[in-house]
């Protein structure tokens, strides 16, 4: 005979169980996204601060050659 409270707190608990593996799995993949942006944001301020500093150099070089 099957029926009563058992069923029901088994299924509720595998349904919660699977929510919070979800929730986690969720979250971690949230993280990994997050930590790429920062790692992109990093990389494309650090190019362009290479930029900056090339073009200084090419500015005073072309000051030097003026001279």
């Amino acid at each position: 005979m099957y029926g009563g409270a058992a069923p029901l707190a088994t299924t509720t608990t595998t349904t919660m169980t699977l929510l919070v593996r979800l929730r986690r799995t969720r979250e971690t993949k949230w993280v990994e996204r997050w930590h790429v942006d920062v790692q992109m944001k990093e990389e494309e301020e650090e190019e362009e601060e290479e930029e900056e500093k090339e073009e200084e150099e090419e500015e005073e070089e072309e000051e030097e050659e003026e001279e």
